[in-house]
């Protein structure tokens, strides 16, 4: 999901190949670790469940509106929460502010915020 938040692939639409090529780049991936007709199965359980869509009769897919916004979500989560407590020693370091920030950009810093609440309520440390 990350690598279909990426400002390159959200903006527009994008092939399969395109996003496996982004996908293996960004985590140092073997294409035998993970294979074209594996994201092609991933990416038919995100149209499933309403977070992918297909372009026509294309081989091209864009996210939708709740994609995008379970996307911000699960992201901010994984990095926020279960990261650290998986890890229990990793900070992540937070960008610096953009002077004109996209929605995607405020929609990361909503959810920070969101996450923040929720660690001051529920008495954990929060990651500077």
């Amino acid at each position: 999901m990350e690598v279909l938040l990426h400002p390159g692939t959200f903006v527009g639409n994008w092939t399969t190949r395109d996003v496996h090529a982004r996908l293996l780049a960004r985590h140092r991936l073997l294409e035998t670790d993970y294979r074209l007709g594996q994201l092609r199965y991933d990416l038919a359980k995100l149209r499933a469940k309403g977070m992918v869509e297909r372009l026509g009769k294309s081989r091209r897919y864009r996210l939708t509106q709740l994609g995008l916004k379970l996307g911000v979500l699960l992201v901010k989560l994984r990095l926020r929460l279960l990261g650290p407590l998986g890890s229990l020693v990793a900070e992540p370091k937070r960008p610096r502010p953009t002077r004109n920030p996209s929605q995607v950009e405020e929609a990361f810093r909503q959810v920070d915020t969101a996450l923040d609440h929720l660690c001051d309520a529920i008495g954990l440390v929060r990651a500077v």
